[in-house]
């Protein structure tokens, strides 16, 4: 079964893709149906420019509101982070909470 996360920012595909070290897992994409000879398959979506994709508050980045499925980035690092604080404005749920008490 699907997990949740605490929460989940949306942002286009064309938003991460500012990232300098971004390299996404476009086959772990979500998955959709075609025709294949007459035939319905699945096969992972076409990542665009303006697909949507997830930050998830662990800062992976999912295709989908579930953060432990179709993971489409899960490099972390100090760089990874800085730019989620900077250009996203991501901060830790705790951060949040803390904050708004």
């Amino acid at each position: 079964m699907p997990t949740m996360g605490r929460r989940c920012v949306a942002y286009p595909h064309s938003t991460f893709m500012r990232f300098n070290g971004w390299a996404a897992k476009r086959q772990n994409a979500a998955t959709e149906e075609t025709l294949v000879d007459d035939r319905p398959v699945l096969v992972p979506r076409q990542l665009t420019n303006d697909s949507i994709l997830y930050l998830q508050d662990d800062l992976t980045v999912s295709d989908g509101i579930f953060i432990d499925q179709n993971i489409i980035f899960d490099e972390r690092s100090p760089e990874w982070e800085m730019f989620c604080r900077e250009e996203l404005a991501w901060r830790p749920i705790e951060e949040l909470v803390t904050t708004a008490g």
